[in-house]
């Protein structure tokens, strides 16, 4: 918020000058500004004014994580496990057999993971590429203001993992270690508890369809996230399963 805010004004004061990024949440660390995008919604829409400007630096300092509320530190696991679980295995178990010293901000810990999350690079899809389940984030924003942003990515993460298990790209096993590692750091997993026979009509894909498909962001596995052509009737109807508690 701050640097969206800031960063907004400061561009329209005077665009291109050089900035540093040096976030204080875990939310912030695990998924720094490298883009430099910042803008203010309207009309509901995230960023529809806004600019672009790299930061010429990213500083990162495990030291400011030790005063978060533990709310705040809890919800920076969901930005950090969304990332892993769709860009490096590795980071992902790393967090999850460290989750109990991650909790009480063993620093060493902390400062390899931040680092770890704020490396990983996009690829070919780009940023939102970090994002299973980046679609039902917004639904739950819209549904309950409760949740912060952590939270919802946990949330969004345990609608992808189900879905890429319906459609066949997620090994069941995978998927169940996904949503235990989200329980590991009391993170919430239950994405139906926002999902009725009416929301699945609104739920917004990102995108319009073409042909009746949608790209979405999905898991091919644990630490490779990839995007698929999904139809609006196969995704109305695995989120109607959703709905019922079916598998």
């Amino acid at each position: 918020v701050v640097i969206d805010l800031v960063g907004f004004t400061a561009s329209m004061l005077g665009h291109g000058t050089p900035w540093a990024a040096i976030p204080t949440s875990l939310t912030a660390q695990a998924n720094p500004p490298v883009d430099g995008r910042v803008g203010v919604a309207l009309k509901g829409i995230d960023r529809l004014c806004g600019t672009t400007h790299p930061p010429h630096a990213v500083l990162l300092d495990d030291a400011l994580l030790l005063s978060l509320p533990k709310r705040q530190l809890q919800s920076g696991f969901g930005v950090l496990l969304q990332r892993c679980a769709a860009r490096d295995r590795a980071l992902f178990r790393y967090a999850t057999d460290r989750s109990d010293a991650l909790l009480a901000r063993d620093p060493e810990a902390l400062a390899y993971v931040t680092q770890r999350s704020a490396a990983l690079t996009p690829g070919r899809h780009g940023p939102e590429i970090f994002e299973p389940g980046a679609a039902f984030q917004g639904l739950v924003r819209r549904l309950d203001r409760s949740r912060n942003h952590g939270e919802t990515a946990a949330l969004g993460l345990a609608f992808a993992v189900e879905l890429s298990m319906a459609l066949g790209y997620l090994e069941a096993e995978e998927g169940a270690e996904i949503v235990a590692a989200l329980k590991a750091f009391h993170l919430p997993t239950n994405p139906a508890a926002y999902l009725s026979a009416d929301a699945a009509a609104t739920l917004d894909w990102g995108r319009p369809p073409h042909k009746n498909r949608v790209p979405i962001v999905v898991l091919a596995g644990l630490g490779q996230a990839k995007v698929a052509s999904v139809h609006t009737n196969d995704l109305l109807d695995l989120t109607m399963r959703l709905v019922r508690g079916e598998r």
